[in-house]
């Protein structure tokens, strides 16, 4: 009975190690600032070097979305983006932003193009 109880103790540390594990290594390697439960921010990635040149007339966006850290599909790449603008695509662009939406492993990741 000891030795049966010995075992289930050292299956749950071991489940609770091993998920502990996962959930501190999920997005860690990321450039923004990763909340472990929750995550919402906007960071700017890159500028023009001649940003006052360009107006920033129109908006693409693109995205790509994650499931509990364990699959990830979408392309959010800034040549999507400014395809995917509603008034045409953008040809100049002025800067690019990124947004990064999460809750506990679920997201969405946002690169938003500004140009004209």
């Amino acid at each position: 009975m000891k030795a049966n109880l010995k075992r289930q103790l050292l299956i749950v540390l071991t489940g609770i190690f091993s998920i502990s594990i996962l959930l501190l290594s999920s997005g860690c390697a990321t450039g923004f600032p990763n909340g472990l439960i929750y995550t919402h921010v906007k960071l700017p990635v890159t500028a023009a070097p001649d940003y006052s040149q360009i107006k920033d007339t129109k908006k693409g966006t693109a995205y790509c979305k994650k499931f509990l850290g364990l699959v990830a599909w979408g392309d959010a790449s800034i040549e999507a983006a400014a395809k995917n603008c509603p008034s045409g695509q953008i040809k100049k662009i002025q800067r690019v932003e990124y947004e990064a939406v999460d809750c506990l492993g679920c997201g969405t990741y946002y690169t938003h193009v500004y140009g004209e």
